[in-house]
């Protein structure tokens, strides 16, 4: 008997029920590349944005849309998903059906461009025993969708083993699946696509979908671009191999680290970072420096965090500039000093590496204990013959979830957090080692101000593009 691949046990053990599902597909059906975008309560305008994208390639691209409403939706929520099925039914010529169910079906729009429709929008699925009704959120949406990929993937059906990651708000340029390098090994886990949040109404324009130069957008968008951009250059800046956007839209994850990893976390939210932060110890993560995928500036209330809930809050501040908050400065710093001596570990106490650094030390000493930082030394030391190694490992103890943990503690008993203006003013006089602003002008009304910041943000990511990060040993041998 065959021995199983790390890719048929996750479609065994872990995966939806796909398999059955997916059974009686053609298997004359061959595709280049598979994107996979879930679909709530959206507008119909990402199948032509889709079908503009794919217009000029040569390459077949199969869709998997997972039109999904939560346990808790709303009834036009529910509707408008509904609607969106039929148009999508409309919109091509029916080419399959799953012998389970209508719930899985597949239409043609042109030779090159194929949907994988789940339709997960009815209130009770006459199939109801095969899906967990009540994690109908985003998370459950992209794994089912990825699981999907995965299958017809392992089946020879897909060909590329990048598998894509995007939403219904996103709109994708022309060189959009042609741009990740065709792979000459397996150690980059996933690709990230670099991003700018637009004005919800030029999203899907025709118009608007070519690489852009500059953040565009409201007020609200960019204040949120700008903390997201802002917490990505002080982990880069410490020298965090975490230091990596984790926007479940601007992702491409290879078939066999998805596997690997047990696939998305079927969560409300957040399954985007918790599978990266995965993905990221097992292979490479390297963020792009083009083609650049334009996303909506909207507010929303589909998940309990993330773009649309963040721009929703700051539509509600009075004076976003004195209210909107971003995380003091100082605690990059500190995390800088922690990953300095994470090396001197293999042969020293962590008390006698932290002295040095006097009251800076015992912040850290007092954080990196809260976080059990000796259990996991003595592990490291007992199970590790070389630095190299012991460095590998302290570092996946140390991962993104447990960085965001101390960041959080830091903030919340040592360090508050910083107002825009503050941040800014920071900046200009020097004195955020990541963030140097070119002629800054403290006078200028604080929109100026947040677009000058945005810019600055914005330039200083593609100069440093395409960025590696990720586990130590896979970063390493691609420096290299």
């Amino acid at each position: 008997m065959a021995k199983q691949t790390t890719t048929d046990k996750y479609l065994t053990h872990h995966a939806e029920p796909v398999i059955e599902w997916l059974e009686d597909f053609p298997c004359k059906l061959r595709y280049d590349t598979a994107i996979v975008i879930p679909a709530f309560d959206e507008s119909h305008l990402f199948i032509q944005a889709m079908q503009h994208t794919v217009a000029s390639s040569e390459q077949t691209i199969l869709v998997i849309c997972v039109l999904n409403c939560p346990e808790q939706c709303s009834q036009p929520q529910r509707e408008n998903t509904q609607a969106l099925s039929s148009t999508l039914r409309q919109a091509g010529t029916p080419k399959w059906v799953s012998k389970l169910g209508t719930e899985l079906n597949l239409i043609e729009t042109t030779p090159t461009l194929h949907w994988l429709v789940w339709d997960l929008s009815k209130p009770s699925p006459s199939t109801l025993p095969l899906f967990e009704k009540h994690q109908y959120g985003v998370g459950y949406a992209r794994k089912l969708g990825m699981d999907s990929a995965l299958a017809l993937l392992n089946s020879h059906q897909i060909k590329t083993p990048y598998l894509y990651s995007s939403d219904a708000d996103a709109c994708w340029p022309r060189e959009y699946f042609t741009a990740i390098p065709k792979p000459t090994n397996d150690s980059i886990s996933s690709y990230i696509f670099p991003f700018i949040h637009t004005l919800q109404n030029t999203t899907h324009s025709t118009e608007h979908s070519h690489p852009v130069d500059t953040p565009t957008g409201t007020i609200e968008a960019q204040l949120y671009e700008v903390s997201l951009r802002y917490y990505v250059a002080g982990l880069r800046w410490s020298g965090s191999p975490w230091g990596f956007h984790t926007v479940g839209s601007t992702l491409a994850i290879h078939g066999k680290h998805y596997a690997a990893n047990r696939g998305f976390p079927k969560r409300e939210a957040g399954e985007d970072f918790y599978l990266l932060n995965k993905l990221a110890k097992t292979g490479a993560i390297v963020t792009l420096k083009k083609p650049i995928i334009q996303l909506s500036d909207r507010p929303s209330h589909r998940v309990p965090f993330g773009t649309g809930p963040a721009i929703q809050k700051i539509n509600g501040m009075q004076n976003w500039s004195l209210e909107f908050l971003f995380y003091h400065p100082e605690i990059f710093s500190l995390l800088k000093c922690w990953h300095q001596i994470i090396p001197t570990l293999f042969h020293t106490a962590l008390n006698e590496s932290l002295a040095p650094f006097g009251h800076q030390g015992e912040l850290l000493l007092q954080t990196l204990t809260m976080l059990g930082v000796e259990k996991s030394l003595n592990h490291c030391k007992k199970h590790c013959k070389s630095q190299d190694d012991f460095v590998r490992h302290l570092f996946n103890w140390f991962d993104a979830f447990r960085t965001l943990k101390f960041i959080h503690h830091l903030r919340n008993l040592h360090l508050p957090s910083i107002n825009f203006n503050t941040c800014y003013n920071k900046a200009a006089q020097g004195a955020i080692a990541f963030l140097e602003l070119d002629n800054p002008d403290t006078s200028k009304p604080a929109a100026q101000r947040l677009a000058e910041f945005s810019e600055h943000l914005w330039q200083q990511e593609q100069q440093t593009a395409p960025h590696i990060a990720g586990n130590v040993k896979s970063r390493i041998t691609l420096l290299n």
